[in-house]
């Protein structure tokens, strides 16, 4: 769902709820991975594998996010290369 604030619409209050609830959960699983993770990998080698796993992550949900208007898509069609390897570093 895109959250369009200049319609001057606000998102209704059960979606803001979902939407904090579903931080919330992921956080949550994030701190046990890690906990569980760490039995297994290097404190290093597991924030390097986060590191990318989150950049991988970025990258594939960019088109998805990107904006649909002519105007802003000119601004922002396609990542500039120094943002890909800024954040696959």
């Amino acid at each position: 769902m895109r959250i369009n604030p200049s319609d001057g619409h606000r998102p209704s209050r059960s979606f803001l709820v979902a939407c904090i609830t579903l931080i919330m959960a992921i956080w949550a699983v994030n701190y046990l991975a890690v906990k569980f993770a760490l039995r297994f990998f290097q404190p290093l080698t597991l924030a390097s594998f986060r590191v990318v796993a989150a950049s991988i992550f970025m990258l594939a949900i960019y088109p998805i996010a990107a904006p649909t208007n002519k105007s802003a898509r000119s601004a922002t069609s396609s990542p500039s290369p120094i943002s890909v390897f800024s954040v696959s570093v």
